[in-house]
């Protein structure tokens, strides 16, 4: 029996493509494209064009580094597949994941976030991104706060996080959703 391909693009599966996929963020139902695309800024603040250099992202009017944009990239697909059972089930099917569009330079891919949400792959979330990185995750999906708030723990624990790397509101976040937790 030959290798099972799921196409995920606009010419493929087109429940699996960015283009048509919708999921609702910060109170806006857009596809996955637009949501990623419309965060975009270039160092003026204005939307950068697909293919051009970003200065930074704007979120639900917060300024976050461009560094971020995969993290992000990453959340709205994994808000997409964990609102839509169905379409994981279907996608389990599959043995590989490609998309027609990638380019040679494409950093972020649905095909590539598809797969390892698929796998189970706990590098989605992932664990090594800086302190900043890990309050972006805890912020914007709200289901993983607790899965990242166990990793700050642990580097805490492990000594790879001081208490001063935190910025004083970072840690009063912090502190505020570990209270919530316990």
């Amino acid at each position: 029996m030959g290798i099972k391909t799921l196409e995920c693009s606009s010419r493929g599966d087109k429940r699996f493509s960015a283009l048509y996929a919708n999921v609702e963020m910060f109170g806006i139902k857009d596809t996955i494209e637009n949501h990623y695309q419309k965060s975009k800024r270039n160092a003026a603040g204005g939307l950068v064009k697909k293919g051009q250099p970003v200065d930074h992202m704007v979120l639900d009017g917060h300024k976050f580094p461009a560094s971020m944009l995969t993290s992000w990239y990453r959340l709205l697909w994994i808000q997409y597949l964990d609102n839509n059972p169905e379409l994981v089930t279907f996608a389990r099917q599959f043995d590989k994941f490609t998309d027609m569009f990638r380019g040679k330079h494409t950093i972020n891919c649905q095909a590539d976030v598809i797969a390892g949400y698929i796998a189970d792959n706990q590098e989605l979330m992932q664990p090594d991104l800086d302190l900043k990185g890990k309050l972006f995750c805890i912020e914007l999906n709200k289901e993983y706060a607790a899965e990242v708030i166990n990793l700050l723990i642990n580097d805490l624990e492990v000594g790879r996080l001081c208490i001063e790397d935190f910025e004083p509101s970072q840690f009063a976040r912090l502190m505020r959703l570990l209270e919530k937790k316990s």
